[in-house]
């Protein structure tokens, strides 16, 4: 009997994995993609939360990661997942506030979310990805903030408590800010470090290299603990494990990428 269950909850488990790609097309011979793609592979997600993608047609192909993989995106943020381990059920898309004055080098800022199946366990969840304006002064801190609200505010319409939101904040200097923000908010959305109780560790247990900060700018991190990248959970969403992925060896992007296996709950 005992063997069965832990069959089930092994059958249950969704693995994501969270990426700035820094526009991925520009290496024009190609090696980039390809290595993007061992490195998505290695991990074994199924889902992929990413910004600044802009070859989710060829990651979707047969020379990507397969015909099997599909994607959804608004604006630089972007969903793919594996078709042969889940199904598309619903989608939704949201544009977030610019700052006012907009100024050079400001982009509209979107939202996009799906919801799958998991296949194997028969359960939906939603998966949820974005990307905020960049800034680390006190002007662009607020609108990352509207933003982070906005987001807060369109996951908590829709089953909040199976939700997984991946993002890249911007400012690697508000370590605290926009997490106890979406922990608060009526949608209940829980950091990654937060969840897995490894917040004062960030290493042992079930958080590996926890404590590189995820901006790179392609060299090996710093151990700062500055996430500007994280996965947020809801209420009945588990993740049971998190690593830090290097990307910065091959020179793939100038952000760390995370992996989280979790598990609903019910």
């Amino acid at each position: 009997m005992a063997k069965a269950k832990v069959k089930r909850l092994m059958n249950a488990r969704v693995a994501i994995l969270n990426i700035n790609m820094a526009a991925v097309d520009g290496w024009g011979d190609g090696t980039r993609q390809v290595a993007i793609r061992d490195m998505i592979r290695a991990q074994g997600a199924s889902v992929v939360t990413s910004q600044e993608n802009n070859l989710y047609n060829w990651f979707c192909s047969a020379s990507g990661l397969g015909t099997n993989w599909f994607f959804r995106r608004h604006g630089n943020s972007n969903i793919m997942f594996d078709g042969n381990q889940h199904d598309l059920v619903d989608n939704t898309y949201y544009q977030l506030d610019l700052p006012t004055p907009v100024g050079p080098g400001y982009s509209t800022r979107r939202l996009v979310g799906l919801q799958l199946l998991n296949k194997a366990a028969q359960q939906t969840f939603w998966v949820h990805a974005t990307h905020f304006q960049p800034g680390t002064d006190e002007f662009n801190r607020g609108w990352q903030a509207q933003q982070m609200e906005a987001c807060l505010d369109a996951i908590g319409s829709r089953d909040p408590a199976n939700a997984v939101f991946g993002l890249d904040m911007n400012d690697s200097r508000t370590l605290e800010g926009p997490r106890v923000q979406a922990r608060n908010h009526p949608s209940r959305m829980f950091d990654l470090r937060n969840k897995l109780a490894c917040v004062s560790e960030y290493g042992p247990g079930r958080c590996s290299n926890g404590d590189l900060n995820t901006y790179t700018g392609y060299v090996a991190p710093a151990r700062g603990k500055e996430w500007i990248d994280d996965l947020l959970t809801g209420d009945n969403l588990l993740p049971y494990y998190m690593r830090m992925v290097d990307t910065w060896t091959d020179d793939l992007t100038d952000h760390a990428a995370q992996r989280m296996s979790f598990i609903r709950l019910s």
